[in-house]
C-alpha cells in the first residue's frame, strides 16, 4: 500500500504515465532504447528500496536510493527518490540527512509537483526542529503557510500553527507563540466539527494531536535542556488529548512520548553533576531552573488532566 501510494502520488503530481515516462513510439522526444532499459532497471531498484523502507530496513533503503541517484543522476523520478530517501533518513533518526534530501526536493521540484514540494517543506521544517535550528524552522514553516492549498487540512490548520507556536515559544516570543497556538486550537475545533466516518475521524484526530505534540528530543537533551522543558509545557496537552481519544495506534504512541518526556527531565536532573568547585554554582542554578520549569509543566499537566470543576 505504501509503495503504491507513493508511486501513484508521483504519477499524479508529475502528470506522467508509464508511456510518457519512457517515451512513446513516433514521439518527437522519444528516448533511446538504452535510456528506456536504464529507467526500467531504476524502477526495479526503486521498488526494492521501497520494500526496504516498508520493512523499516532504513540503511538498506538509503543505500538503494543513493545507488539509483549515483547511477542515473538525471532520472525522471529523481524528486520522488529524494523524498523517499529523506523518509528513510527520518526513520533512522538522522535529521541532518533527512533535511538534505527534503531541501533538494524543495529546490528541484517542478510546477507539476506542488504537493510533493509542500510536503517536503513541512518535513524539512521538522528536520530543522530536530536539530534545534528554530530560526530555520520558523522560516520554512512561514514559507509553507503560503502554500496551504497543497497540504492536508490537518497540517495546514493544526500541525503547522502548532509547530510555529512551539518554535516561537522556544525563542521566548510569547506574542507570536500565543497567536499561533490560538490558530492551532481553532484548527482543531474545525477538525472536530468535520462530518466524516467516526473511526476515520478518531484516527485523524489522534494522529494529528500526536504529531502536534511530538518533538525529536535528542538535540535539546544535549544542547538546551531548558528549551526542552519549556517546549513540553506548551505541547503536552496535545499528547494528552491524543491519549484520551483511545485510538489503538496513535494513543499508545502519545502516552509513550509523554512518559518519555518526563523520564528525560528526571534523567537530566540526575546527570547534572559538577566536575569542579568553580562550576558548582552554575550547575546549581541550572538545576533550579530545570526543576522550576519541570514543576510548571507538571502543574499544567495536572490542570489538563484534572480540571477544577466550577461551582
Amino acid at each position: 500500500m505504501f509503495r503504491f501510494f507513493l508511486y501513484t502520488m508521483f504519477i499524479m503530481m508529475t502528470g506522467l504515465g508509464c508511456a510518457s515516462l519512457f517515451g512513446t513510439k513516433g514521439s518527437d522526444d522519444q528516448v533511446s532504447e538504452k535510456q528506456k532499459v536504464e529507467e526500467k532497471e531504476n524502477l526495479q531498484l526503486f521498488d526494492q528500496a521501497n520494500k526496504y523502507l516498508d520493512a523499516k530496513k532504513y540503511d538498506l533503503a538509503i543505500k538503494q536510493y543513493e545507488t539509483i541517484l549515483h547511477k542515473s543522476p538525471s532520472t525522471s523520478f529523481e524528486t520522488l527518490i529524494l523524498f523517499n530517501l529523506g523518509t528513510a533518513y527520518e526513520g533512522k533518526g538522522d535529521c541532518r540527512g533527512a533535511g538534505r534530501s527534503f531541501r533538494k526536493v524543495v529546490k528541484i521540484a517542478n510546477q507539476n509537483q506542488k504537493k510533493l514540494q509542500a510536503e517536503s517543506l513541512f518535513r524539512l521544517a521538522l528536520a530543522y526542529e530536530c536539530i534545534g535550528n528554530d530560526e530555520k524552522t520558523i522560516t520554512t514553516l512561514k514559507d509553507l503557510e503560503l502554500r496551504k492549498e497543497w497540504i492536508s487540512a490537518e497540517v495546514a490548520f493544526a500541525e503547522l500553527p502548532a509547530k510555529l507556536a512551539s518554535a516561537y515559544a522556544r525563542k521566548d516570543n510569547s506574542a507570536e507563540a500565543n497567536k499561533y497556538y490560538k490558530m492551532a486550537e481553532k484548527g482543531l475545533a474545525q477538525m472536530t466539527a468535520m462530518r466524516m466516518d467516526p473511526k476515520k475521524k478518531q484516527e485523524m484526530m489522534a494522529r494529528t494531536l500526536y504529531s502536534m505534540g511530538t518533538i525529536k528530543h535528542r538535540y535539546f537533551i544535549k544542547k538546551n535542556q531548558l528549551k526542552y522543558v519549556k517546549n513540553l509545557e506548551y505541547v503536552q496537552k496535545y499528547l494528552l488529548k491524543s491519549v484520551e481519544l483511545n485510538h489503538s495506534l496513535w494513543s499508545p504512541r502519545a502516552a509513550e512520548s509523554l512518559l518519555q518526556a518526563y523520564d528525560n527531565i528526571w534523567l537530566l536532573l540526575e546527570h547534572l553533576e559538577t566536575s569542579n568547585s568553580s562550576e558548582e554554582m552554575t550547575i546549581k542554578r541550572k538545576k533550579v531552573n530545570l526543576v522550576q520549569e519541570a514543576i510548571t509543566a507538571i502543574e499544567l499537566l495536572k490542570k489538563l488532566r484534572f480540571p477544577e470543576t466550577s461551582q
